[in-house]
């Protein structure tokens, strides 16, 4: 029994570990990209389109292969759906670099974006299927390694990683290195807990409880559904998907064109302080979402608030002048990334055990598409009206939306008032 007991505790942290693990691998290698951009764009020759085409692509694909990464999971199971993943990202992360090659860059990074869109509705998922009594506090664990993937790759990768591999290519390469570390936890993790999705299961193969005790013997479960494509006819897909775009094109927007737009002003020495604080102000989001997410994951007012401080704060980006700047990149930085992980929470909550990848992939589908188009639609905006100011405005729109879905959503939607 002591052995048992032994045995279920190291599956338990095995799990914990590979959640923040593969939080983290959501990020690290899509944001170990843009400091690297100068050098990449002088070594291959690359124009401004080409270069905004390979920095937008990821976020595209993490919108629109979603659905295939829902489809993965509903035929190979949550568990190996996020090994493919794994092995996708690390893989294709380590030879977007090789041979200094054009073609072969942007290959791997679709096929790297590919990986990191079926990373992402196997998470909520296998939050749903490990702790279903603790879907705030888990939710808040890879969310914190997503967060912190952002800021490691964004801040160290020049200072730290260029300097000792001497090249962009193998720079790019380092950082799979923690997401080879997470397939390989996440081949354990699936070889002790995960037993084929299409097999039933009678009295020799009973599944282990949660806690990894034996359970006892019984009929045979019935086989996991083949097909998990979104449904986009669901209400709750769009709704949350509004607030989670909304979000992230808030994000996306002020992380691309604050450099360029701090650059018009006359202050270009802004430009670092403010991109590190709107990075670092991520973190603290999922050390209160771990604290409080009773109280925060269900009721309504939290993203209402939150849309609230992200529409001020988007407000005084465009009408501050350059030595305020930082208090409204820290609040977009936090509420966008608070407004994240709490619809991160609400897919698996909401959701029955075999819908959450559905309906998370739905979120991602919707939420992602969004986030990629509004920050390109406010560089034409910018472009056709000549006003570098146009560029921040999606911002201002994706808390706009965040508003008005959160308000949607608690009409007859699940949400407390």
């Amino acid at each position: 029994m002591r052995w048992v007991r032994t045995k279920a505790r190291a599956g338990s942290a095995g799990r914990l570990a590979l959640l923040w693990l593969a939080g983290m691998d959501l990020r690290v290698t899509l944001l170990a990209l843009p400091p690297l951009l100068p050098l990449v764009s002088a070594d291959l020759g690359l124009d401004r389109a080409a270069v905004g085409a390979l920095t937008n692509l990821p976020v595209l694909l993490l919108g629109l292969a979603s659905v295939l990464g829902s489809a993965i999971i509903g035929r190979l199971g949550a568990s190996r759906a996020l090994l493919v993943g794994l092995v996708t990202v690390a893989l294709a992360g380590a030879l977007r670099g090789a041979g200094a090659d054009t073609a072969v860059l942007f290959a791997m990074t679709f096929a790297m974006g590919v990986g990191i869109a079926v990373l992402q509705p196997a998470l909520p998922t296998l939050v749903r299927q490990w702790l279903p009594g603790a879907v705030g506090p888990a939710t808040a664990l890879y969310g914190n390694g997503l967060l912190v993937g952002e800021a490691l790759a964004a801040s160290i990768t020049l200072p730290a990683v260029l300097p000792h591999t001497g090249s962009w290519e193998a720079s790019l390469a380092v950082w799979s290195a923690p997401v080879a570390l997470a397939a390989g936890l996440a081949a354990w993790v699936t070889r002790r807990a995960e037993p084929p999705p299409l097999a039933g299961r009678g009295e020799a193969g009973a599944a282990p409880a949660e806690d990894g005790t034996p359970r006892p013997a019984g009929p045979p479960a019935p086989a996991q559904a083949t097909t998990s494509w979104p449904d986009l006819g669901d209400s709750r897909v769009w709704k949350l998907g509004l607030v989670q775009g909304g979000a992230s094109a808030a994000y996306f927007a002020t992380n691309t064109f604050l450099p360029g737009y701090l650059h018009a002003l006359g202050s270009p020495g802004l430009v670092s302080p403010t991109l590190a604080a709107l990075n670092v102000s991520q973190l603290p989001a999922s050390i209160l979402l771990l604290l409080l997410s009773r109280r925060l994951v269900g009721p309504r007012w939290p993203l209402l608030g939150l849309g609230g401080i992200l529409l001020v704060a988007s407000v005084g980006l465009l009408a501050a002048p350059p030595p305020v700047l930082l208090a409204p990149v820290v609040a977009i930085g936090f509420s966008s990334s608070l407004l994240l992980l709490l619809t991160l929470a609400l897919a698996p909550v909401w959701a029955g055990r075999e819908e959450v990848a559905r309906l998370s992939a739905g979120m991602f589908s919707v939420g992602y598409t969004l986030a990629f188009a509004l920050p390109v639609l406010g560089g034409v905006a910018s472009d056709v009206s000549g006003s570098l100011t146009m560029t921040l405005v999606p911002a201002l729109v994706g808390a706009v939306l965040v508003g008005v879905s959160a308000l949607t959503l608690g009409a007859g939607g699940p949400l407390r008032g």
